[in-house]
């Protein structure tokens, strides 16, 4: 893995996407985004004075099944906002929400790549004896492999994952104890309480919203048909989750989301399993095409959390995979975020063969086998 720190990271990109020399907000500073963009212009003046920087900022290119990704950490919020105002709302000076604390950018036009191959597209015809290269025609057929000159890029902000704090997440490892209580009490992460630390958690959730990124472009370019919302959110969850402790917890995905048992309990962790020998498919979506133990669903309902994200309101059914929520036409929103929250338990204690059957692989190689249980 590649990787480079500090107040270099913004200025280094800078010189790839000559964008970031403009700052967001203003008739003016769209139209030197649409010429540096679209054109290849160059920027008007090479400052960053709108950037704050940080030493702790961090560039890394990580590989993953689906090829190399380049992961850009800003620690300081206004840099993440400003950065995104640039490079996805072109320079708009827009409000980006307080809870989005990650981008995915695919498709960032990379002019310094379309300039380097006119570079050795004119020298090979000149080897060649072609003193007229007609690069007008080349660009077109290099341009037309997006692959060619297009860039995906992560961005990540630095803070608590899913804005949840410390002493969630301390309860929900405390109740499950084990190896994931191992890396949240590790050396140096303890606070004066003899609680895991804020920094701790930070670092916890660094990791986690870095996988979860990732997890996404490894599944949009492997599985390209598969796209399916709440699916990808729970494969992508799980798979940090998995890198930051070392092992799958369903429970702490349930928190990040916003789902507990309701005001009668629910089951014992080992009732959640479907009997010894079925497959992890039909841990999930059942050996006859059921999804589970409706009981067991119905004492799981939504707490507050992201969950709200996925649930418009007049859908009458949303796809998790092999599983689906259906709702009544005429339920309330509360009644429609307590049925899928009933099924995404179902998925995530499908989720649990998967992570016994594979323990040991790595967070990326977990994420595609979950992937395959989509069906």
């Amino acid at each position: 893995m590649t990787e480079i720190t500090g107040r270099d990271v913004v200025a280094g990109l800078a010189e790839t996407y000559y964008q970031l020399y403009v700052k967001p907000g203003g008739e003016e500073s769209e139209r030197q985004y649409k010429d540096i963009v679209t054109r290849g212009g160059e920027p008007e003046e090479r400052s960053l004075s709108h950037f704050i920087l940080d030493e702790r900022d961090r560039l890394t290119v990580e590989e993953t099944p689906a090829g190399e990704i380049s992961v850009i950490t800003l620690y300081n919020r206004k840099d993440y906002e400003t950065f995104i105002k640039i490079m996805a709302s072109k320079c708009r000076d827009v409000p980006i929400p307080p809870t989005q604390g990650a981008s995915f950018l695919n498709g960032v036009i990379n002019w310094r790549k379309i300039e380097a191959h006119e570079e050795e597209f004119i020298k090979e015809e000149l080897l060649k004896g072609n003193e007229d290269p007609d690069w007008d025609s080349e660009f077109k057929r290099f341009t037309s492999v997006k692959e060619n000159f297009k860039d995906a890029l992560i961005v990540l902000s630095i803070g608590p994952y899913s804005g949840v704090d410390v002493s969630r997440a301390v309860s929900v490892i405390d109740r499950i104890g084990g190896g994931p209580e191992s890396v949240f009490y590790g050396s140096g992460s303890i606070n004066d309480r003899g609680k895991p630390s804020a920094e701790r958690w930070l670092s916890l959730s660094d990791t986690i919203r870095r996988v979860h990124e990732c997890t996404h472009f490894i599944c949009r370019k492997l599985y390209p048909d598969k796209i399916d919302e709440v699916w990808d959110e729970l494969v992508a969850d799980s798979a940090g989750v998995y890198a930051a402790f070392g092992s799958y917890i369903p429970e702490m995905v349930e928190l990040f989301l916003g789902i507990g048992p309701g005001p009668d309990g629910a089951p014992g962790q080992d009732e959640a399993y479907a009997p010894d020998g079925d497959s992890a498919q039909d841990r999930i979506s059942g050996p006859d095409g059921d999804s589970g133990d409706k009981a067991e669903e119905h004492a799981y309902v939504y707490t507050g959390g992201r969950l709200e994200n996925y649930v418009k309101g007049d859908e009458t059914v949303i796809s998790l995979g092999p599983v689906k929520a259906e709702f009544e036409p005429a339920a309330s929103m509360n009644e429609r975020l307590d049925i899928l929250a009933g099924r995404v338990h179902t998925v995530l204690e499908g989720f649990r063969e998967t992570a016994r059957e594979n323990e040991g692989i790595g967070a990326f190689e977990f994420a595609v086998r979950l992937e395959e249980l989509h069906g």
